[in-house]
């Protein structure tokens, strides 16, 4: 016997005056289901109607994980995409605390693509700080293993983990992160000493889109779709970049004959 059903979804952008900065972008299909905010570095080009792969991977795992709404908020408001000074405004701020607020869970998703940029990071200290009220309700993205503080778009958790954290873990994980990109870079030619800090970071880690722009950027059209299902039968460009070349065989040249004196 066939039953129809039916869903409807509510969508709310907000925008500043001259729609460069966007606030807020929020929406619920179901109010009979717990809300999250999922808080971003930069907003993506999704609008009311259209949706960019940010908000497609946002929308299809909140789902799966039984949520029925969403807001979206970001540390920075400016649709440019670009490090200018009007990207920090306090209106932007009170957008965020007031979806943390409204939320029945808070995903912190900015990644570790702008690690290193001071604006980033200060931007991010400022969110944190506010975060204390909300506390007891805050989740990031984990992997299968365990490892925690994806961005949505990192091929690693297109089927989201949701594990609880601590404030004091996440300002550990971006100190330690920081530490590690400003080691000591270790000289490929001559000897090196046993003890210097070869820093070790995973693709992952790089915060890189499948089109080489880092997860702040607006625009991801150029990235490459991985399709729901199963992941594991299909090679991508991440699991080639995880190949450590000093595993790879090379087998030398043979030896040329030397002729011997008459």
């Amino acid at each position: 016997m066939a039953y129809s059903e039916r869903t409807t979804m509510t969508t709310e952008v907000i925008y500043n005056d001259r729609r460069t900065h966007r606030f807020l972008l929020r929406k619920h299909w179901n109010s009979d289901k717990p809300s999250a905010a999922i808080i971003m570095i930069y907003p993506s080009t999704s609008t009311g109607v259209t949706v960019d792969h940010t908000t497609m991977f946002v929308l299809q795992n909140l789902e799966r994980l039984n949520y029925g709404g969403v807001y979206i908020v970001n540390l920075f408001s400016s649709l440019s995409g670009k490090n200018v000074k009007t990207d920090i405004d306090e209106e932007n701020m009170t957008y965020i605390l007031e979806a943390t607020h409204k939320a029945d869970t808070v995903i912190w998703a900015v990644g570790t693509g702008s690690d290193g940029i001071k604006k980033v990071l200060y931007q991010e200290k400022q969110v944190i700080e506010m975060l204390d009220s909300c506390k007891d309700k805050l989740k990031c993205i984990a992997d299968n293993t365990g490892k925690k503080f994806y961005h949505p778009l990192c091929p690693a958790v297109r089927y989201w983990n949701l594990v609880d954290f601590d404030l004091k873990e996440l300002k550990a994980f971006n100190t330690s992160y920081d530490e590690l990109k400003e080691a000591p870079k270790v000289k490929k030619k001559g000897k090196t000493s046993s003890s210097v800090p070869i820093p070790v970071i995973n693709p992952e880690d790089t915060a890189d889109d499948a089109d080489g722009n880092s997860w702040y950027d607006s625009e991801d059209s150029g990235e490459t779709e991985y399709p729901f299902g199963d992941s594991n039968k299909e090679q991508t460009n991440d699991s080639i970049a995880e190949t450590n070349i000093a595993d790879a065989i090379i087998e030398p040249a043979p030896p040329k004959n030397k002729k011997k004196r008459k």
